[in-house]
């Protein structure tokens, strides 16, 4: 959605219309995952299941790849409450429901 709203509303970003952006989780530095999404393993299944991997976004997604970095460069410059865009960002570390024996 930030790259969305960099594409399409960066010079005017009072016309957009989103009003909240709610993340959960998101990559915004990139992501160790994205090594596994491109090994061996990966494109065997990918290569048995007929789909093509998207290595693009893969490469997006890589830690402190150019593209993550130049998005949120920009994103800091971005006076987005004037202009009635709210984005919240949700993280944690460990999931908040706790596992009990008996």
């Amino acid at each position: 959605m930030r790259k969305w709203i960099d594409l399409y509303h960066r010079r005017k970003l009072e016309k957009c219309p989103l009003g909240h952006l709610v993340m959960l989780a998101p990559a915004n530095h990139g992501s160790a995952l994205a090594q596994l999404g491109k090994g061996r393993l990966a494109r065997m299944k990918f290569f048995a299941d007929g789909v093509e991997p998207g290595t693009g976004v893969l490469d997006w997604l890589e830690l402190g790849s150019d593209q993550s970095w130049a998005l949120n460069c920009d994103w800091l410059e971005y006076d987005s409450v004037p202009a009635g865009l709210y984005p919240f960002v949700l993280t944690g570390q460990r999931s908040t429901e706790t596992c009990t024996t008996t």
